[in-house]
């Protein structure tokens, strides 16, 4: 077996005597090629070549494969850490968006202002006192039922953001 300088040495003075291949070694995520000298009438130089090579190639993919191994326990010791600072901070105001966002979709369906602002107006083109009073008590009765409905709705969207604050606590207290 070869070392390195010996292999470079080796490769360096036989190469005015060899030809060219292409050889393709997998590295990390893609393909690198590597161009090996290959004497043709000494198999015993190639077959040196060809190990010091592969030992030379080994040592790269083993070292890559370090540093890929350090950088994902760097990350996972890493997200591990920033994942309270995430939830409490950005997470907290995407989920506060979230829930806002929801409470106006609910306000859409419900319109309890839209039914204030025709509160008044009579209903069906009935302009006579006993058409504007049926539409007067009518709409007043909507109103107030949309409106505790809304109330309702707006409790349910901030349980819910509370209970997404609360949800690691409650996963920590539970382990």
């Amino acid at each position: 077996m070869l070392n390195i300088s010996q292999t470079r040495a080796l490769l360096l003075r036989r190469i005015s005597f060899c030809i060219v291949r292409n050889f393709r070694l997998y590295i990390g995520s893609f393909f690198v090629p590597i161009l090996t000298a290959v004497k043709i009438e000494d198999a015993r130089f190639c077959a040196k070549a060809k190990s010091a090579l592969f030992v030379i190639c080994g040592i790269m993919v083993l070292n890559m494969t370090i540093i890929i191994l350090q950088r994902l326990l760097l990350e996972f010791v890493w997200d591990i850490i920033y994942f309270p600072i995430w939830w409490y901070t950005k997470g907290a105001i995407h989920a506060l968006r979230w829930c806002f966002n929801l409470f106006l979709h609910g306000n859409e369906n419900l319109a309890p202002g839209l039914w204030l602002a025709n509160l008044f107006v009579p209903m069906f083109g009935q302009f006579d006192i006993q058409g504007r009073i049926v539409s007067f008590l009518m709409r007043f009765v909507q109103i107030f039922a949309r409106t505790v409905a809304l109330a309702v709705w707006f409790s349910l969207c901030l349980v819910l953001f509370f209970c997404w604050l609360a949800l690691p606590l409650l996963v920590v207290y539970a382990i």
